[in-house]
């Protein structure tokens, strides 16, 4: 695909893997025959005209001849970058088999790499002889204590990787300081040290989504005697709508994390209870975290209250058992058969239907950000015919170069039209009005209209409390609607403040 050289490193398979042969004699040369020598390299490439498996085993045969004493096998290039990164539509272990492809070829040991973030899954692809090593990278900046904690048992302390690429790849494509969406601390270890407070105090924390309740257990972790209210009856907030796409379902896990860590640090949860202002003032509270959340904003749209037209939060609303952590699975091979995936699970799996009434064959999703592109994605896995209307020039704009690729080359493969640089105009009985680039008006027929057009932050209680305590603090959402990793980390530091 790259090499057009017409020397001795271009042309045969020989020549081509000459460079990588010649560098491992050069190390195996200066550090001597016991020296253990790995080699990573991508045995499929992901992209058109790409060498075929049985040349990447030959490849790895070649490698192991020339010194190298492991392999670390992977897939993709900078053209093919998802696959470098997986995230979370690839599901879980998407190269494991081709790991378990070069292991049939060479006799040294072979590493599997890619999604793997949880101790069973690891257990499990090497007690099927599929590879000799896991390795994980973001999954140890996710939780730098992984290893301990599987070899303890703590599956349960696990705070997992999921697979957004957003403050690691993400923050490294842009040129950013490395960090981690479920981790505060990565990255700022020096900096976030969580230490003792010299006072308790009793601290009152409203919500009970990613924000509150990471609030709540830095608070508790210092010390302080925490409350939190949840008006609703379940722990959650929007990570309940967000997990529940089958290709999502790794949003469980810092629902399942900050759950669990909640229960240990001895914070007192009253669900179904609404945090009023009496009733926040009976506590007494030395201080108040307010982490209410938002809610879908509402669109200056004419015909937006027409019966046919729903939400995207309504679409993924939680029903019984969608908010059950993903790692209670009944097997590894819960979420389904892999779509993209060459491993164990695939980003695509058996999953119920949407929680709103999604009437007809032919749905039209209004607003083409994230939320908008995972809808559409979503609905047409169960057999809908979507189009997305997106204003902007480019669909899932919000989201990371990486998880934006892999979205949109999903999106097409679910074949979802999407129309970018298209103005909402009105909503009518037979679908929606859109102007185009060139202005002309057109219609996209539709039996369902989604509304995904943002979120506005739920203040009002945020705006009556903010005079009443000295240690006030605004997180998440109902501050300015953003993602998750806003939410953790603001809410983190307010547990850090109080």
């Amino acid at each position: 695909l790259w090499n057009t050289r017409t020397d001795e490193y271009g042309g045969s398979l020989d020549n081509r893997v000459r460079f990588a042969v010649e560098l491992i004699g050069s190390v195996r040369e200066r550090l001597g025959p016991d020296f253990p020598v790995s080699f990573r390299f991508s045995a499929d490439l992901k992209v058109p005209g790409d060498r075929p498996l049985e040349e990447a085993r030959a490849i790895a045969r070649r490698l192991v001849e020339a010194g190298a004493t492991a392999l670390h096998v992977d897939a993709g290039c900078y053209e093919a970058m998802p696959w470098i990164f997986p995230p979370l539509y690839f599901g879980r272990g998407p190269l494991v088999t081709l790991a378990a492809a070069v292991k049939e070829v060479v006799d040294v040991p072979v590493v599997a790499v890619g999604n793997i973030f949880e101790p069973a899954l690891a257990d499990q692809v090497l007690a099927d002889g599929q590879c000799d090593f896991v390795a994980s990278g973001r999954g140890l900046i996710a939780d730098p204590e992984w290893p301990r904690k599987a070899l303890e048992g703590r599956e349960d302390e696990l705070r997992r990787c999921i697979m957004c690429n957003e403050y690691c790849v993400g923050n490294l494509l842009a040129g950013k300081p490395l960090g981690c969406v479920v981790n505060p601390r990565a990255g700022r270890e020096k900096y976030y040290e969580v230490q003792r407070a010299e006072t308790p105090r009793k601290v009152v924390v409203v919500g009970g989504g990613a924000a509150g309740m990471q609030a709540a257990c830095t608070a508790a972790e210092r010390g302080h005697k925490v409350i939190l209210f949840e008006k609703s009856d379940r722990l959650g907030g929007q990570l309940l709508l967000a997990s529940a796409p089958a290709f999502k379902r790794s949003l469980t896990y810092p629902l399942e994390y900050l759950r669990t860590r909640l229960g240990k640090l001895g914070v007192e949860v009253r669900l179904g209870t609404e945090a009023t202002p009496q009733r926040i003032a009976r506590e007494r509270p030395d201080a108040v975290i307010v982490a209410t959340g938002a809610r879908p904003a509402r669109p200056a749209v004419p015909g937006a209250e027409k019966r046919h037209v729903v939400k995207a939060w309504d679409v993924h609303r939680p029903r019984p058992g969608l908010e059950k952590p993903a790692r209670f699975a009944a097997a590894l091979g819960a979420l389904g058969p892999g779509a993209r995936g060459d491993g164990l699970t695939g980003g695509e799996g058996e999953a119920e239907g949407p929680s709103a009434p999604v009437e007809g064959d032919r749905v039209v999703v209004a607003g083409g950000g994230l939320v908008g592109c995972e809808t559409a994605l979503d609905l047409a896995r169960h057999g809908k015919q979507v189009t997305v209307v997106e204003t902007l020039p480019e669909a899932a704009g919000d989201l990371n170069p990486v998880n934006r690729t892999a979205l949109l080359g999903l999106l097409a493969e679910a074949g979802v039209t999407v129309l970018t640089g298209h103005r909402i105009t009105a909503v009518v009985d037979e679908g929606l009005k859109v102007a185009g680039p060139d202005g002309r008006e057109r219609l996209v027929e539709a039996d369902t209209v989604v509304l995904a057009l943002g979120s506005e932050p739920e203040d009002e209680l945020a705006r009556e409390l903010r005079r009443e305590y000295a240690r006030f603090f605004v997180v998440g959402d109902c501050a300015e609607p953003r993602r998750l990793g806003e939410a953790i980390h603001e809410g983190f530091v307010a547990g850090l403040q109080v």
